[in-house]
């Protein structure tokens, strides 16, 4: 793994904002997005060991491809960047009144638009593969007692490209310097980062007694909802917000579809979790 101090993501800011240096900020902007997305990668490779050896059920049953977002955004920001400063420079070198009479050509305008789209999408689809995914292995890793604390913060990619546009880009250098530094800690505290993980795996250290493990397991599988709902109810009872939601997002996680959902409803409907905590859980299943 390679970890990058969020320093970096300030020197790139001042870079990039700065135009006969602009190129040297666009290029440290993708080999922070390329060391993000090769750390996320080896980070669940490692603990894809630990939960196999373990029996543990994996989080993550659809992975996706980083990197392949990574190069449809880099090539759409470089159409997007390109068009929009030749259409910029013609428009500044116009007088008033060849102002009022300049079109912009139809596929010029096509493309900048469908680029745009374009840089939106593969966008999200990354965000969501670097921080979503990791996430995710985070609240499994805390039902497990690999890891203690909630590290890595859970942003929506859609959102995160929103605010970036709001905030005319300053929003994701604060997503950058944000995440450079919660997966370090979050990969320091679950031994992926000095090769700790590995006791994980060589001394098959059960951090849970597999036998009530697997026995839970089977019973989620045979009980009924309501059954499951009841047992829920009693487990969550004495636990604070941050306990009883990773809790529920274990529990639901770990049921079909059609299960998952009507058991969720019911906590939803019962006040156990809040409308917010509902939408993140069920966009998961």
């Amino acid at each position: 793994m390679l970890l990058l101090r969020p320093f970096m993501v300030f020197i790139a800011m001042i870079l990039f904002y700065i135009p006969p240096l602009q190129f040297i900020g666009i290029a440290l902007l993708f080999f922070i997005y390329h060391v993000l997305i090769k750390n996320r990668n080896e980070h669940i490779k490692k603990m894809k060991e630990v939960y196999k050896v373990n029996n543990w059920k994996f989080p993550l049953e659809k992975e996706g491809n980083p990197f392949l977002w990574l190069f449809v955004y880099i090539g759409s920001l470089i159409v997007l960047f390109y068009f929009s400063t030749e259409v910029t420079n013609e428009v500044m070198a116009l007088s008033l009144e060849e102002l009022s009479l300049y079109n912009i050509e139809k596929w010029k305008s096509f493309l900048i638009i469908f680029s745009f789209f374009t840089m939106w999408v593969s966008y999200t689809f990354m965000i969501n593969r670097i921080i979503k995914d990791q996430w995710k292995l985070q609240e499994s890793e805390l039902n497990h007692n690999i890891v203690n604390n909630r590290i890595i913060i859970l942003r929506e990619g859609s959102i995160v490209m929103l605010f970036r546009v709001l905030t005319l880009n300053f929003y994701e250098w604060f997503v950058l310097f944000s995440l450079l530094r919660e997966t370090a800690l979050h990969y320091f505290e679950d031994g992926t980062a000095t090769g700790n993980y590995e006791n994980l795996i060589s001394d098959k250290i059960k951090i849970k007694d597999v036998a009530k493990k697997e026995s839970h397991e089977t019973d989620i599988q045979e009980n009924s909802v309501e059954n499951i709902y009841e047992r829920i109810k009693k487990d969550i009872s004495f636990l604070n917000d941050n306990e009883k939601y990773s809790k529920i997002f274990y529990e639901v996680t770990s049921l079909s579809n059609e299960k998952a959902k009507e058991l969720l409803y019911l906590l939803f409907k019962d006040n156990w979790i809040s409308k917010e905590e509902y939408d993140k859980i069920n966009n998961f299943i």
